[in-house]
């Protein structure tokens, strides 16, 4: 006979590691990080080209990806664009067979992407400097698992069949630093637009279509070879191995050429403070994560009368760290509807631990 106060469906029993130097992670009550991959289904997707610096862009990844390794790893960026996002994903869950059975939450996310190469290996992927989620579980399996820079926000995202007339961030944060600022809740990012809101664009029927119709907005004279997506003879192309100079690849290029290879790989650093030593990591790694698209549904462009603010705080340096001028139209702006998978990660690079 079942014990009336153990529910049948209890915490997933710990499972045992296929890699003998790492420990068994240890289930328990209140645990918010699933196991991974994780699945995102019927999720709408806001995207904004801006304008940005170039060399703040390059300083961000000698901080976060080359000076961490030793300059093992070697990335810049490659243009001087950033992509801002807004994401509603009303299904989000774990594709593990026992976590599966726990269960699923709404994520809204929004977030700042740009495009960056190693120009050892020659390969693409996007840095994540900001990430704004409004669940908890979203954020702790976001950077516990990956090193996603996910923080608590509030988000407005509508998802509806016209453009939307406003979409924005706010978080709690310091406006100012000195000894007596009090963290309050402040808006971060505004993307607005005035008038009546209009249907959404003509829809994309697939990914091909998308690149090609974003490709004659913004005036591209050449686009990769679609019979394959992404080939590696496109970025060789682009980026011949040796050259000293790297072009500018814009985001929207990036972004849908890799739609429609399905594989949107995604860079991070991640790290966790030291409980022990002020100013040190004890843990620390540089982690590529592919975003597989599973479904796509459809798409469209949006208006091109958006204007996006980016507040001056402190506590999230935006402009300065990236050189994002506020306020700044677009030059490019589109809606999205798919779904995803979010993989199991890559270690690119991992720092030896110094105590033992």
């Amino acid at each position: 006979m079942n014990d009336p106060r153990r529910p049948e469906l209890v915490i997933p029993a710990s499972a045992r590691t296929s890699l003998p130097h790492l420990p068994t992670f240890v289930e328990h009550g209140g645990e918010l990080a699933c196991r991974h991959p994780a699945d995102a289904i019927n999720t709408r997707l806001y995207g904004f080209v801006l304008q940005a610096d170039r060399e703040l862009l390059d300083a961000y990844c000698d901080r976060c990806f080359n000076r961490p390794t030793g300059d093992e790893e070697h990335w810049q960026a490659a243009g001087d664009e950033v992509l801002l996002n807004f994401v509603d994903i009303p299904t989000m869950g774990s594709t593990d067979l026992l976590d599966q059975r726990l269960g699923v939450c709404h994520e809204r996310e929004a977030a700042i992407w740009f495009p960056v190469v190693d120009r050892r290996w020659n390969r693409f992927a996007w840095a994540v400097p900001y990430m704004f989620v409004d669940s908890a579980l979203a954020l702790a399996g976001g950077r516990e698992v990956y090193g996603f820079p996910k923080q608590m926000g509030t988000l407005q995202i509508p998802v509806g069949e016209t453009a939307p007339s406003e979409l924005h961030i706010d978080t709690v944060t310091l406006r100012d630093y000195a000894p007596d600022s009090v963290a309050t809740n402040c808006r971060v990012v505004t993307a607005e637009r005035t008038g009546e809101p209009p249907p959404l664009g003509a829809p994309w029927r697939h990914p091909g279509q998308a690149l090609h119709e974003v490709m004659s907005a913004v005036g591209a004279t050449s686009v990769p070879d679609l019979g394959s997506g992404v080939t590696p003879s496109w970025l060789a192309r682009w980026l011949p191995r040796g050259a000293r100079h790297i072009p500018d690849l814009s985001p929207d290029l990036l972004f849908f050429a890799q739609l429609v290879e399905e594989d949107i790989p995604m860079l991070l650093l991640k790290q966790f403070r030291d409980a022990h030593q002020q100013g040190a990591a004890c843990y620390q790694a540089v982690v590529r994560v592919d975003m597989v698209v599973s479904l796509f549904r459809t798409g469209g462009l949006l208006p091109d009368d958006y204007l996006v603010r980016v507040e001056a705080l402190d506590g999230e340096p935006i402009s300065r760290e990236l050189g994002i001028v506020s306020p700044c139209k677009p030059r490019l702006a589109f809606w999205l509807d798919f779904d995803f998978v979010v993989r199991l990660a890559h270690i690119l690079w991992e720092a030896h631990d110094a105590r033992c």
